[in-house]
């Protein structure tokens, strides 16, 4: 039994040693270093047709070690096709180098092409494509080597790619708006004198004059004026100046009198105008009638 429990401990320290040996073997191997050569720059549209030669593809080693690239081949995609196969060349790190179109025979087309770097077993490396450029700007990596490819990029042959100045916005200006002021909110004092409810004045009734007659103008003249007076004032006519007296007829002067004075003075000067012609007939015809008595007793004796 102990012996069983012996190998069975041996089995599993050797285990132990053989993973720690492979861990420490493969770790102290030095290791390779993968190539990081990368396509930099594009430049298809030099302005001027006899300046077409001068269009360029870029390279970049990103890598720490040189990168042997003879054999290497470039190529477009669109369009004529062109195949450059890169002659001899070892490309050091952090170096750059330029394929001009006078020496690969590649026709960029300047309204979009692509361009592909392949290594000698037919490996893609790097690829890029791009739309219509203006003249005499690069297609570039930003940033430099690593970036994404812009557009409209300065030519930076041979050199780092240079970022693009981010355009400054133009300040809009802005009408301040006025800061409104607080209301303040009135406050309602009540006060104790006020919650008293204050009596209404009763109104007093202002008494009227009472009218008061005025006591007729007695005259030393005959009734007979008094008469004419009384006919002029019911008749509306206005007698002119005489040199005799007559009775005049003085209204109130208050025309609110309730007692209607002036109809009974009227009704009055009517009456005694019918009676004193009524009275002087019977007056006369008394007289005549008493002279008549007296010729008769007179005549008889």
């Amino acid at each position: 039994m102990m012996y069983i429990s012996m190998i069975h401990i041996i089995r599993t320290k050797s285990l132990h040693f053989g993973i720690l040996f492979i861990i420490l073997f493969f770790g102290l191997l030095p290791r390779r270093v993968s190539a990081q050569v990368v396509i930099n720059e594009v430049f298809p549209n030099p302005s001027g047709s006899s300046s077409e030669p001068d269009e360029f593809i870029e390279l970049f080693n990103l890598g720490t070690e040189p990168v042997v690239i003879t054999g290497w081949q470039i190529s477009d995609t669109q369009g004529t096709v062109k195949t450059y196969s890169i002659p001899e060349n070892i490309l050091g790190t952090g170096t750059y180098i330029s394929f001009r179109r006078s020496a690969t025979g590649i026709a960029l087309n300047n309204t979009g092409d692509g361009v592909e770097l392949r290594d000698t077993g037919g490996i893609l490396k790097d690829s890029t494509s791009f739309g219509d450029i203006k003249e005499d700007r690069s297609f570039s990596r930003i940033p430099n080597g690593v970036g994404n490819f812009v557009a409209d990029t300065d030519v930076t042959e041979l050199s780092a790619n240079i970022s693009p100045p981010t355009p400054e916005p133009t300040p809009v200006p802005q009408t301040p708006t006025p800061t409104p002021t607080p209301t303040q909110t009135p406050i309602l004092i009540m006060s104790s004198q006020s919650s008293a409810k204050t009596p209404t004045p009763v109104p007093t009734k202002t008494p009227s004059p009472v009218p008061v007659k005025t006591p007729l103008r007695t005259n030393s003249s005959t009734p007979i004026a008094t008469i004419s007076a009384g006919i002029s004032e019911v008749l509306g006519i206005r007698a002119g100046p005489t040199g005799s007296p007559s009775a005049s007829i003085e209204a109130s002067p208050d025309k609110k009198a309730n007692f209607p004075l002036l109809p009974i003075i009227l009704i009055f000067a009517g009456v005694c105008f019918v009676a004193v012609p009524i009275f002087s007939i019977i007056k006369d015809g008394k007289k005549d009638y008493t002279d008549e008595n007296e010729k008769q007793s007179n005549d008889a004796s």
